[in-house]
């Protein structure tokens, strides 16, 4: 039979008598109150801070300009319920903007409601946002309130652009009815509130009220571990009562985070920190852009024979361990590691990230690359030795998430991607070739000559070309001009070639 909380305050207050109802009674409404309410409050502000975090102050100024734009509006309100959608689980109904004008708050954006910007004016503890506004500190309800829609504790955080000054103010309202505990506890207490109390009652009822708000502590002390980053915390789920509810929901709750912890370390497995963090932002989501970046493509010649004396396992085991060795390569230098297209990896120097001098970070990760691929040949003298080509390319590319609304991959696009991989598939085994533009950037760090020009495919014009030889030594010879580089009759890459999609891209 379940024993609810109510069965076991009525069976403590009557072993006690009746005097011990209102004190005890008056004790634990107070304690349980003051911990959930503060429990939620911490929850709804810690919420707002991240919302808030994730949302650019500077894109407001379409929104909170005079007359506000419609289609800005429009924008927001979409933005905020995809937010809440992603915090539903999290127990939030509500997300929205409110901004100051003619000295009263206002509801700038709301997904739920049908009012727009401004036409609704906020009433509920104003004078608790004017101070979160002002000294752009967050802030929550001291005390559950009601409206029309229920019982809330919201918590807000100012948005600051990049001066420092607050454009606006990002709400969260969290359900009070997700706890119908205190309904009960606080219609209790006025019913038990004329009984009369006695000294030795008193006593007793704090140690019962004690005893009762355990269960919630012990909730909120596992609320702020889990804040922290701390996922294996389990409650007790014993007792049947309304605290054991919670303590199954925040388990399950618990575990669910720990799964969401795994799925993120695949994806981090999967792209690069800094293409994770440009598919997670917003700009990634709103269009493409033009970046000056070095891409570099690394390839295996004559793999196709090597993998056909080789078992299934045998060459996925083979890959595994020299793109172990190559990766790090590519990191080192500040590069990305944009795929892996079989045997192939390309490579991206200046996007999503810039770099100060992307070329030269490339034909570095190159040389890495040579040097590490003997050393790899070195250690395992009973298999086919891997020999590596090597092209790279720089200028202008258009970089952007490419893909649908359910899966998206950040690329990079034109001809300096293409003429990289036509450089990789025309160089010989360990040679690394680099474009005319790369060349000029780099001429004066590394020794170089120059190839016979060739016409690769797809590509409607000859292509100037140089070979990486080394680090060079001594004083550099920066003034050295590249052969005929300035001529008329010098040869281009670039947005000066007509292009073709790229046939690679991330």
């Amino acid at each position: 039979m379940r024993v609810g909380l109510f069965h076991k305050l009525l069976g403590v207050n009557l072993s006690l008598a009746l005097a011990v109802l209102l004190v005890s009674s008056s004790i634990f409404a107070l304690s349980a109150r003051r911990v959930l309410v503060r429990g939620l409050g911490d929850e709804a502000v810690r919420l707002a801070e991240d919302v808030a975090g994730r949302l650019a102050a500077e894109e407001l100024a379409p929104l909170l300009a005079d007359p506000p734009d419609p289609e800005a509006w429009r924008r927001w309100v979409r933005r905020l319920e995809e937010i809440q959608g992603e915090l539903g689980p999290a127990g939030v109904e509500n997300v929205y903007l409110l901004a100051p004008r003619g000295g009263l708050l206002w509801v700038a954006a709301d997904p739920t409601g049908d009012d727009p910007p401004f036409g609704q004016q906020d009433t509920v503890f104003v004078e608790l946002k004017r101070r979160a506004f002002a000294s752009g500190r967050p802030a929550a309800t001291p005390e559950a309130y009601t409206d029309a829609w229920g019982t809330w504790i919201s918590g807000y955080a100012p948005m600051p652009d990049s001066t420092g000054r607050a454009r606006a103010l990002l709400g969260i309202d969290l359900p009070l009815g997700a706890f119908p505990l205190m309904r009960d506890i606080i219609a209790r207490e006025l019913v038990m509130s004329a009984l009369p109390a006695a000294l030795l009652a008193l006593v007793v009822s704090l140690l019962v009220s004690g005893y009762l708000a355990r269960p919630a502590r012990r909730l909120t002390r596992g609320l702020r571990q889990v804040r922290s980053g701390e996922l294996d915390v389990v409650l007790d789920e014993g007792g049947g009562d309304e605290f054991g509810e919670m303590a199954v929901a925040f388990n399950r709750m618990v575990r669910e985070l720990q799964e969401r912890e795994r799925v993120q370390a695949l994806f981090a497995q999967s792209v690069s920190p800094e293409v994770a963090r440009k598919l997670l932002s917003d700009d990634a989501h709103t269009g493409g852009e033009i970046r000056e970046a070095s891409v570099l493509f690394a390839d295996i010649r004559g793999f196709t024979g090597i993998s056909e004396s080789l078992s299934a396992r045998g060459v996925i085991a083979l890959l595994n361990e020299y793109f172990e060795r190559l990766i790090p390569c590519v990191e080192a230098e500040g590069g990305v590691v944009d795929k892996l297209i079989g045997d192939e990896i390309m490579a991206l120097f200046g996007a999503p990230t810039d770099l100060p001098d992307d070329a030269a970070a490339a034909v570095q990760a190159a040389l890495r690359i040579r040097d590490t691929v003997a050393a790899f040949n070195a250690g395992r003298p009973e298999g086919p030795p891997l020999e590596v080509g090597i092209g790279i390319s720089t200028g202008a590319v258009v970089a952007g998430a490419l893909g649908s609304r359910t899966r998206r991959n950040y690329t990079v696009l034109g001809t300096v991607v293409n003429l990289g991989s036509r450089l990789c598939g025309h160089a010989g085994p360990g040679q690394i070739l680099v474009s005319r533009t790369t060349y000029l950037r780099t001429r004066s760090l590394f020794e170089m000559q120059e190839i016979p020009a060739f016409t690769p495919k797809g590509i409607s014009f000859p292509v100037q070309a140089f070979e990486v030889l080394g680090i060079r030594e001594g004083p550099g010879a920066a003034e050295d001009a590249a052969p005929e580089a300035e001529g008329a009759g010098a040869r281009r890459e670039g947005p000066g070639a007509p292009e073709e999609e790229a046939s690679h891209g991330s």
